[in-house]
């Protein structure tokens, strides 16, 4: 990311982080008006990298600086999800994902054949980490997927789910 301030002729710069130093390193000449910076080893939470630049006119050391507050918003990564699984018929089963990034920072959207699930008595949690489906049968079967979306990115997780019908006694 390249971060800037005005230029004037003859005026000197010098940039430097004085907060998040962990978080970004300056990858360019801090001597000019412009500066790019790197980041890096960003966790799940937001942090802050405050950059500082001093500036001084030919004839005056010191004369004045700027601090930029950058705001480090880290992709959201799928850690662990539910396995493809068997239902039995009439049972409840809970799918699940895992994500380096918990609520509400991350959000949830579970689809069921490509379609977003909505509410209803037969399942819940169509916008949480977990989903629940209520009293399993045939029409529960097919391919279910979470979008997990981060402030920067979106992840997908896909479990298909298949139904072990009860035997039938006679």
């Amino acid at each position: 990311e390249d971060y800037c301030i005005d230029y004037t002729t003859g005026y000197f710069y010098s940039w430097s982080i004085t907060q998040g130093q962990e978080f970004a390193t300056i990858t360019s000449d801090p001597t000019l008006h412009c500066i790019t910076v790197e980041f890096t080893n960003a966790t799940y939470v937001q942090q802050i990298v405050t950059l500082h630049v001093d500036v001084s006119p030919p004839c005056c050391p010191s004369y004045g600086y700027k601090e930029i507050d950058v705001f480090i918003q880290p992709n959201v990564e799928i850690i662990e999800y539910s396995p493809d699984i068997v239902l039995c018929e009439g049972h409840d089963t809970v799918l699940f994902v895992t994500s380096t990034m918990p609520y509400p920072d991350a959000t949830y959207q579970w689809m069921y054949n490509g379609n977003a699930v909505e509410g209803s008595e037969m399942h819940e949690g169509e916008t949480t980490s977990t989903y629940t489906i209520h009293d399993a049968g045939v029409l529960n079967t097919g391919t279910y997927e979470v979008i997990v979306s981060g402030a920067c990115n979106v992840e997908t997780a896909t479990i298909n789910v298949s139904l072990d019908e009860s035997p039938v006694v006679t």
